[in-house]
């Protein structure tokens, strides 16, 4: 009994040895799965953080460019604004001494104006002169037939 009690403990031995080798084959397993997935979420975490940092700088240009092109337009714009400013001061200047200014046309329409009251007082004084001597014409005439008559 002795030896079939050796023989059993041996057995239980070899069995918990196994069991043993089992839990250790497994730990080192769970340790090379743990690993790989940790590796892989290094790699992960490395690359987002490298894809962020290329995206901050794509931003980054990004604001920049358009900063740059709204102060060239503004800058564009105000030069424009300027040459427009100066072009109608121009124009309103050219414009104001063709009105004003001699041979421009208040004073030719004030010459005009003085020329056609002068000549129209002229014709009316010749007019109303050519009445009155109409109506003495007449009026003698009639005298002259009345004697004759």
């Amino acid at each position: 009994e002795s030896v079939a009690d050796g023989e059993t403990l041996h057995a239980l031995v070899v069995s918990q040895r196994e069991v043993q080798s089992g839990y250790k084959s497994a730990g080192k397993d769970f340790n090379v799965a743990s690993l790989k997935i940790l590796t892989e979420t290094k790699n992960m975490l490395a690359d987002l953080s490298s894809k962020t940092d290329k995206y901050h700088d794509f931003i980054k240009r990004s604001a920049g460019e358009v900063h740059d092109q709204e102060r060239m337009f503004i800058d564009e714009m105000s030069t424009l604004m300027k040459e427009i400013r100066h072009d109608v001061m121009s124009l309103a200047d050219t414009i104001k001494h063709q009105v004003v200014n001699e041979g421009g046309l208040m004073p030719a329409y004030n010459d005009f104006s003085t020329f056609a009251m002068r000549e129209l007082n002229e014709a009316s004084s010749v007019i109303t002169q050519g009445e009155h001597e109409l109506l003495s014409t007449c009026k003698s005439s009639r005298q002259k037939l009345k004697e004759t008559s």
